[in-house]
């Protein structure tokens, strides 16, 4: 085959998909450990849904988003946002076309490695020849299913991964709750149990770090204006008086764009992307949060943090939401180092984001420059990428925590959709590509999206003021080339 796809999961299937648009010749073997398709959403919690709204996730061919317009095209609806078995199904179906597809050869339940697969039950190994390229993904996103919790826990001290309170017999035969991971997963945990009942004063919320929230009903107040939204995030780009990410953040915690547990402690200095509604934000608020670190720890009745110790509710449940074993201000997810380049010779790899906390439109956009170009780094020209300091880590590596690092991420964003522009066939792509949030066909059409763009909110000129900004050294914390 020309290509070897190594994974099933949002962006091996994002770049398949595209690829076999964009290049009616090529032939692809797509390789995948798991039974199906669907990468991490497979282990999953039952009652996830997607942070963001359905309309521009997954694969450019095929739809996911239930809402239309007039003319019956996918069209932007704040509340609609898929969950996992919604999911899931989309890639089965996605799947079921790929088979009828003569240039598409799937493994499933393959392993693979130095070009060689290997079925998972032990049947005979094969190797792989990729006459072009070799597509993998660099990932590092985990769910507390994955595996066990990153602290001990004492014999007979029930502990679960938050799957397991999908089932209400679960909830049922406990009094008390022990929610440990204070990101997206822990808020879900912590909702998903007032939702079925449970009292949040019987709920101990373990929060080592506080962190910021996306609201997505301030975010987007009405359910189907999206512009209007964008308007409020990009105007404080732009805003003189904002000249680092912390004021940034605050800036829209004023506008009702994002939010935290304490708006009155000291500003977060984590931020993953987390999207929820302020309805959720109040049961997170009301929960009995414990702020005395990560959890080293927990006895027959004792909880054991790095800062103290807390008594153990009786008949209680343990709740894992980690992400496992991490520095406090990591970026869990797709992430890569200051060397990375999506194409090389002989290889492409997938992870880091060219568009805003959307892999399924970045995979499209590097299936279309492999399609599109021959030269490797004309390719890479177009993929602008936060770098050094300016890339995601810990704060303690000398790189960006969370708001500083999305904050460079938006940047990254701009600059590759100025790139885009400059080449008018690219262009055209990524404004007719279903996985772009900002794509006319899901806001009403060509004309509607002029209006946004350079009509009263003036959404242009403001991205690129904020690239001009972010160029000219405004932020104090974030820098261009």
């Amino acid at each position: 085959a020309d290509y070897v796809v190594v994974g099933a999961g949002t962006a091996g299937l994002g770049f398949t998909d595209t690829l076999l648009t964009e290049d009616p010749e090529a032939t692809i073997i797509l390789v995948e450990r798991r039974s199906g398709p669907g990468g991490h959403w497979t282990t999953a919690y039952d009652y996830v849904h997607l942070h963001v709204p359905s309309y521009n996730y997954g694969v450019n061919s095929m739809p996911l988003g239930i809402a239309r317009d007039s003319r019956g095209r996918e069209k932007f609806e704040r509340d609609e946002s898929a969950g996992k078995q919604d999911i899931l199904g989309y890639y089965e179906k996605l799947v079921d076309q790929l088979k009828r597809c003569d240039r598409v050869t799937l493994l499933f339940s393959t392993e693979y490695a130095d070009g060689v697969a290997t079925p998972v039950d032990g049947g005979a190994a094969r190797r792989l020849v990729a006459k072009r390229k070799v597509v993998t993904c660099v990932s590092n996103i985990r769910v507390p299913s994955m595996g066990p919790p990153p602290f001990d826990v004492a014999d007979g001290v029930p502990v679960v991964p938050l799957n397991a309170i999908a089932d209400k017999g679960v909830i049922a035969s406990h009094d008390n709750f022990v929610v440990c991971g204070a990101g997206k997963s822990g808020v879900d945990a912590v909702c998903h149990l007032q939702d079925e009942g449970v009292d949040p004063a019987k709920i101990t919320w373990i929060v080592p770090n506080d962190a910021w929230f996306i609201i997505r009903d301030g975010l987007w107040p009405k359910t189907n204006e999206y512009h209007a939204g964008m308007a409020n995030v990009i105007a404080a780009l732009g805003d003189e008086d904002v000249t680092s990410a912390e004021e940034l953040f605050l800036k829209w915690e004023a506008c009702d764009i994002v939010s935290r547990l304490r708006p009155d402690a000291e500003p977060p200095v984590i931020f993953k992307g987390a999207t929820i509604y302020a309805k959720q934000l109040r049961q997170a608020r009301a929960a009995r949060a414990i702020r005395l670190g990560r959890v080293s720890e927990i006895t027959k009745d004792e909880i054991v943090l790095k800062q103290g110790r807390e008594p153990l509710p009786s008949n209680a449940l343990i709740v894992d939401c980690t992400a496992g074993k991490a520095e406090p201000g990591a970026f869990f997810g797709y992430a890569a180092g200051d060397d990375f380049e999506f194409f090389g010779e002989g290889s492409i790899t997938l992870g880091p984001l060219l568009q805003m906390l959307n892999p399924s439109a970045t995979s499209a956009i590097v299936a279309y420059l492999e399609a599109t170009f021959e030269d490797d780094a004309t390719k890479n020209a177009f993929c602008y990428l936060p770098r050094g300091k300016y890339a995601a880590g810990d704060g303690k590596d000398g790189r960006a925590t969370g708001p500083t690092a999305f904050l460079a991420q938006m940047y990254g964003d701009a600059k590759v959709g100025m790139a885009l522009q400059t080449y008018w066939p690219a262009l055209k792509f990524f404004l007719a590509s279903r996985t772009n949030g900002a794509a006319p066909t899901h806001h009403g059409g060509v004309f509607p999206s002029l209006w946004y763009a350079f009509g009263p909110l003036r959404l242009d000129s403001k991205s690129k003021r904020f690239v001009k900004r972010v160029d000219a050294g405004a932020f104090t914390d974030a820098g261009g080339d």
